[in-house]
């Protein structure tokens, strides 16, 4: 097998089972749990010491726990076995004690989510949360690093491409993996192999794909209501006019999901209020700035933590919706199911990273994110060929950007009216709120602002956020006066200007005038981290 060591870790370019045994019980380690119930209900970290057999699991209320292993997710498999870091499909984190004498700690199959390590003289930490990561590890972010937020927007290369460490205060590192089973021993040195590939033969036809995800969602949903789990999280989907959302929910509404969320602005252009009649799902509408209206403050940070584009912010209208459910979302299904000539990406390369910046309000909020096209996505040139063969020719639409037969013919086989679905492709981020442009020209600020609020904000929210986006415009202003324009990039201070609330905004603006050396998309990704804190209240 290929190995590649990358810093202290050794990378197999091959998955290969883990080496544990049914009700192995002679493991070198142990766990010893520690229940936080002030923390988010999904979050967790492991505290290991070099020659300590020993390893403290700091977790939140939710995250289910066993002698040997740990989870806060769902795969297709027997929960009571715990052996999600050996299954191909997996939604969630966890870790698990090996019969070899070490520990497994493991990462989705996907890579929206990841783990974060640092390793400090004789011990390590390691947490499915950044955040909680820094708070007990004691380190710090280093403020003269202006490159975090391009180090995360690297996962776009791919699994084997992205930037792997980032520097911290006092010389240490902050390590990511993703798509990633980490073992560590007892020396505390770290090896990391990719997470396990579905076989080939699930990849022959539309007919075998079909299959896969039919056989994958019902394993995932059975597991996730577990009568061994003191959490069950019943499915609840997104749904949208677009091929992909659409199409994932049709797999979970035949394994059993009966509940959908779609959003209802631009007057519900892109609402999949229809297609939930056509599939018995009983929807509901949501607008995407109902984030705004929330007693809680700061809570914009969960998402500005990532590190990614604000446009995530609207998951945060979602949250009393999320709880204890297991969320079924279409992402990368643009990239998988689309027709296009890239018959190479099977390391999950993408060109935005849209759905990563969820992490820090999903283990608060206490939901699952089942990427529904995600699932068997590493084989991706097998399953373009579905795309590209005979069989789907009657699918294809022929555009070149907007073409997706796989999901047309599953959508259509569920008696679907072509109509209502992959028409045009529709933005979902809460500053696209609308496709059309206004009928008239102007050129005066004033009457583009005047606008901007006749058309995009509800009827009911109008005078509330009338206000808000003067505060925003404001906001816009003060940042271009007060940091240098080569720190700013115009579009993210629209996207600041017009998607925090008052409060942010405000404490927002003071951290960036206080750091004036920092740059904005690092000053945004450490005042996220900050605010995010907040949900960690440490005994």
């Amino acid at each position: 097998m290929k190995k590649m060591t990358i810093g202290q870790s050794t990378l197999n370019h091959e998955w290969s089972p883990m080496k544990n045994k049914p009700n192995e019980t002679d493991h070198k380690f142990t766990f010893d749990f520690h229940e936080q119930k002030s923390i988010p209900a999904l979050a967790w970290l492991a505290h290991l010491k070099k020659k300590e057999s020993t390893i403290a699991i700091y977790h939140g209320a939710w995250v289910e726990t066993a002698p040997d292993f740990f989870v806060e997710g769902a795969w297709p498999g027997k929960f009571i076995e715990g052996k999600f870091d050996e299954s191909d499909v997996f939604f969630g984190s966890g870790g698990r004690l090996l019969s070899d004498q070490s520990v497994v700690f493991s990462t989705p199959t996907h890579k929206w989510e990841k783990l974060f390590l640092i390793k400090k003289d004789s011990e390590i930490f390691i947490s499915n949360s950044i955040v909680f990561l820094l708070i007990k590890s004691g380190c710090q972010l280093d403020e003269n690093y202006g490159k975090y937020n391009e180090g995360l927007w690297t996962i776009k290369n791919g699994i084997r491409s992205y930037v792997k460490q980032m520097p911290l205060k006092a010389g240490h590192h902050l390590h990511l993996y993703y798509h990633r089973n980490v073992v560590i021993n007892d020396d505390l040195s770290v090896s990391e192999s990719f997470k396990r590939d579905p076989d080939d033969a699930h990849f022959k036809n539309f007919n075998s794909y079909k299959n896969f995800l039919d056989d994958r969602t019902a394993g995932v949903f059975n597991n996730a209501e577990d009568t061994n789990r003191k959490i069950k999280y019943s499915p609840i989907t997104t749904l949208s006019t677009g091929y992909d959302s659409a199409c994932s929910s049709v797999f979970a509404r035949r394994n059993g999901c009966e509940d959908a969320l779609t959003f209802s602005n631009n007057g519900g252009i892109d609402s999949g209020a229809e297609i939930a009649k056509k599939l018995s799902l009983k929807i509901t509408e949501i607008d995407k700035m109902d984030y705004l209206q929330s007693d809680r403050k700061f809570i914009e940070g969960e998402v500005l933590s990532a590190g990614f584009a604000s446009a995530g912010l609207y998951i945060l209208s979602l949250e009393k919706y999320l709880k204890a459910r297991i969320l079924v979302t279409g992402y990368y299904g643009g990239h998988i199911w689309n027709m296009d000539n890239d018959f190479n990406n099977n390391q999950l390369k993408t060109l935005w990273t849209d759905g990563s910046a969820y992490t820090e309000f999903r283990l608060r909020a206490g939901f699952i994110h089942f990427i529904l096209p995600s699932m068997g996505a590493t084989k991706d040139p097998l399953v373009k060929a579905i795309s590209y063969s005979d069989e789907m020719k009657k699918w294809s639409n022929g555009s070149e950007n907007y073409d997706r037969p796989i999901p047309t013919r599953i959508l259509t086989e569920e008696n679907v009216p072509r109509h209502l679905f992959g028409q045009q492709k529709k933005a979902s981020g809460v500053f696209n709120l609308t496709n059309k442009k206004p009928k008239r020209k102007t050129s005066s600020k004033k009457e583009k602002f005047i606008i901007k609020i006749k058309h995009l904000i509800p009827e009911k929210q109008r005078s509330i956020i009338r206000n808000q986006l003067m505060v925003f415009q404001n906001l816009k202003e003060k940042l271009l006066s007060h940091i240098s324009k080569t720190h700013v990039i115009k579009s993210e201070i629209e996207k600041i200007s017009s998607a925090l609330s008052r409060d942010s905004e405000n404490d927002l603006y003071q951290f960036l005038k206080k750091n004036k050396n920092v740059s904005f998309s690092t000053g945004k990704f450490i005042w996220g981290i900050e605010k995010a804190k907040q949900n960690y209240c440490i005994k």
